[in-house]
């Protein structure tokens, strides 16, 4: 598992988890909290630490992922100040190395 990935998958679970609380604490314009994204990066970061295999962890996770770049391209949410696409996009181009 490349170091580099995961640190990208800390950082996007760390965005989501800022879009939600600032999103139900402060009412911040952050964006629509994707709670499936965080749960799927919760269970992911997890399993890495755990160690051993994290093939079902990966696969929930660029799937939560993958559906979530098609959301944000159809939103095109421009005025997000905690938008998650560029990393999204990052750790798709390099799925593979989630496994």
């Amino acid at each position: 598992m490349n170091e580099q990935l995961l640190t990208k998958v800390r950082k996007l679970y760390q965005n989501e988890k800022f879009k939600l609380d600032a999103f139900f604490f402060c009412g911040s314009p952050t964006g629509t909290p994707n709670e499936g994204l965080i749960e799927a990066c919760e269970r992911y970061l997890e399993a890495a630490q755990r160690g051993g295999t994290v093939d079902a962890e990966a696969a929930a996770l660029i799937a939560e992922m993958e559906t979530a770049a098609c959301r944000a391209q159809q939103e095109a949410r421009a005025a997000d100040t905690a938008d998650s696409r560029a990393d999204i996009g990052e750790i798709l181009v390099r799925k593979e190395e989630l496994y």
